[in-house]
């Protein structure tokens, strides 16, 4: 069919089939790209270390909130999906809320278990986002002091 020859309706009906196809192809193509982008971040934060020097950071940021009058200091910041109950116990103010962590969140608890509760610092978790549908999307844990 040439640019000057009209369509048939069976003409357009094909072309609507096929553009529907090349966007839904389109579509497909960016949830598995997504899919796939999420997968490693949470491979990378299951598998990630904490830092060698976590104690100057720790360090810093702690000395830098007492200069400026805060009793607190956001330690970390992660997806709910992350933990073991997707962000159940942090979102009921569980007390076990701690059991739930895993991977990167895990070994930081372990760090602040160590080197920062016997110092008198407690911590505190919240959701700080939820999606659309009411489900955690979001954990805060931060490290309280006074």
């Amino acid at each position: 069919m040439s640019d000057q020859d009209i369509p048939s309706p069976s003409d357009l009906k094909k072309m609507t089939a096929q553009a529907d196809a090349a966007r839904a192809e389109e579509e497909l193509s960016r949830l598995h790209k997504k899919e796939d982008e999420e997968r490693e971040r949470r491979e990378g934060f299951m598998a990630q270390g904490l830092r060698d020097d976590v104690r100057e950071r720790v360090n810093r940021a702690l000395k830098r909130a007492a200069e400026s009058n805060l009793t607190r200091v956001k330690a970390m910041e992660f997806s709910a999906t992350y933990l073991a109950d997707g962000g159940r116990a942090v979102n009921n103010a569980d007390p076990e809320w701690p059991k739930s962590l895993q991977g990167w969140a895990a070994r930081g608890y372990e760090f602040f278990q160590k080197e920062l509760a016997p110092k008198g610092y407690r911590l505190h978790a919240e959701i700080s986002e939820f999606d659309k549908s009411g489900v955690p999307k979001t954990v805060i844990v931060e490290v309280v002091w006074s």
